[in-house]
């Protein structure tokens, strides 16, 4: 027994710093920066006659030097009000990686993916309502506040600076953070739930072959789910959600399906489990997944451009817990009210 409570405590520290290490990931996504890979400046004469800049924009190239993950540090710096400045960055074939908009700012833009490739760099100078209102519509830019303090007539002095950042790919280093996580939480999971000293689960000859078509039914779920989706994408249909959420998403489905299964059908929990324990970790992890996944929502990294990113796998997690832990409390309520 002290064995087992030092693993749990060492498991449970090696977890705590994972996660540590997670929420540093996400949060602070300016982790690993490196000094510039290219900074460039330049100053240019704006004058606007009857609402209309000239010049009307400003282009130039943009080297990236090798592949790998990026942030583009933009700044730039009007004297007085007068106009917008809207920022554009393409790719080769003329799709936009970044695009933001400000009067005078200092922004970062978030973890790029980019190609070695010449990337264009484009300054707009939205001089009038029209041209900022139309400069939004064509970004489906959201929660802008319109501009007011147009200038009809005057000259300005414009300087803008542009900073390619190399930096770590924090997505993969999250992921990879968390498949430790989960498998750390797994072995702490096991330790807790067991009756005996052994982490091993044991099942009898019929749990093994409810456990067996419950697999069954969830490998069929998943399978089913994973040939929907990549039919979707290959017909370049409109996605809920990003390619590799929709793949996390249908494993989540096979599993929920493969614990309802086995939980009704009385396969799910093993000889020596505790049943009303595994109970209150089950509601516990949902209620933290919620809270990790409020969290994304507040700082809205749940949905981009329209469709759900991974950060929306803890909502999907904590719904799946949350159905497991219903599944359990119904199905002992229906034998309890049998067995009187």
């Amino acid at each position: 027994m002290k064995n087992k409570k030092l693993a749990v405590i060492i498991v449970s520290l090696v977890m705590l710093i994972v996660v540590l290490l997670l929420t540093e990931g996400f949060f602070l996504r300016g982790a690993g920066l490196q000094d510039a890979d290219v900074d460039m400046s330049d100053t240019q004469n704006i004058s606007v006659v009857d609402g209309q800049a000239e010049p009307e924009k400003y282009a130039f190239d943009l080297q990236v030097p090798k592949a790998g993950t990026y942030i583009i540090s933009a700044k730039w710096k009007l004297e007085r009000p007068g106009f917008i400045t809207g920022l554009v960055v393409s790719d080769k074939q003329g799709k936009e990686v970044f695009a933001a908009t400000a009067e005078s700012c200092e922004m970062d833009s978030d973890s790029l993916q980019l190609e070695e490739a010449v990337y264009t760099v484009e300054f707009y100078y939205l001089s009038n309502p029209r041209v900022y209102e139309q400069f939004l519509l064509d970004r489906e830019f959201e929660n802008t506040e319109m501009y007011e303090d147009f200038e009809s007539n005057g000259s300005w002095e414009w300087q803008y600076q542009i900073k390619l950042i190399k930096t770590v790919n924090m997505k993969g280093i999250a992921v990879f953070c968390g498949f430790i996580a989960g498998v750390l939480f797994t072995i702490l999971f096991l330790a807790l739930t067991k009756t005996d000293k052994n982490v091993k689960c044991k099942f009898d000859e019929r749990q093994e072959l409810v456990r067996g078509k419950g697999f069954q039914y969830g490998f069929f779920s998943m399978l089913i789910c994973n040939v929907l989706f990549t039919c979707m994408e290959l017909a370049e249909m409109p996605l809920f959600a990003e390619f590799e959420v929709l793949i996390l998403i249908s494993s989540i489905i096979g599993i929920g399906v493969c614990a309802v299964y086995c939980i009704w059908n009385e396969g799910y929990f093993a000889l020596n489990e505790n049943k009303k324990r595994l109970m209150i970790l089950f509601a516990v992890i949902s209620v933290m997944n919620f809270i990790f996944g409020g969290v994304w929502i507040y700082q809205d990294m749940v949905i981009q451009n329209g469709k759900l990113t991974y950060y929306s796998i803890n909502l999907f997690c904590g719904l799946l817990f949350i159905i497991i832990f219903l599944t359990m409390l119904l199905k002992r309520i229906c034998k309890d009210g049998k067995d009187e």
